[in-house]
């Protein structure tokens, strides 16, 4: 019966969010710098309004549509049930006790959507836009920027599919929370934090400032 509740490290993205924005903050009351202070206030400040607005509509979420997650019999552990010795996948049983923990069998009931998935994928999917507003004009290489955030987006999907291979989610539950999370982030990074429209880089002055007077060729 263990078979249908892998034991594994589940990457926790909720604290991970937490510390990540800790060390920002409390790095920000040693910068001197204005221009560097703006930039992590932009990052911590506008992503914060999205991060919040997502979690609360995963919970509303997990609660109201209440899917079973893979190993919900394992925690379960219903009562002996005649329909079970039949082995047929068509019967729908509603009538059912379950003998486990009740905190455990009301954790199993939130599998739809994956609230990890949603949430790493708008954590990267910002990141990557940040990184797109912010860098890209400063950057004469725009490589090394593609390289960091292509590494960005693929941790994002490499946390998403350990929610699959934990057994902790279906499939669709992960796919779905990727599929609303990068949305929440475009509308965050373009709506709320307006990244492309408010940079803090002269894009005019910006090869000037950053790597000396541009020669000129007759």
């Amino acid at each position: 019966m263990d078979v249908f509740r892998r034991s594994g490290n589940v990457v926790q993205i909720n604290l991970l969010v937490a510390v990540a924005n800790v060390i920002l903050l409390y790095g920000f009351f040693f910068i001197t710098d204005y221009a560097i202070k703006l930039r992590v206030l932009t990052f911590v400040g506008y992503s914060q309004v999205g991060y919040i607005v997502n979690e609360l509509l995963v919970k509303f979420v997990n609660g109201f549509i209440g899917r079973l997650r893979p190993y919900f019999y394992v925690v379960c552990n219903p009562l002996p049930l005649k329909e079970c010795q039949k082995f047929d996948p068509n019967i729908y049983i509603e009538d059912y006790h379950c003998q486990g923990n009740p905190e455990e069998v009301e954790e199993a009931r939130k599998s739809f959507y994956s609230g990890h998935s949603t949430v790493t994928m708008y954590c990267a999917f910002w990141t990557v836009l940040y990184l797109q507003a912010r860098l890209k004009p400063t950057i004469r290489n725009n490589v090394i920027l593609s390289i960091l955030q292509t590494l960005i987006f693929t941790v994002g999907l490499f946390i998403c599919c350990s929610r699959i291979s934990d057994n902790k989610h279906h499939w669709s539950d992960v796919l779905v929370g990727i599929i609303v999370g990068m949305p929440l982030a475009t509308i965050s990074a373009f709506w709320w934090g307006k990244l492309f429209k408010t940079s803090e880089v002269d894009v005019n002055n910006c090869e000037h400032k950053c790597f000396g007077k541009k020669k000129e060729f007759v």
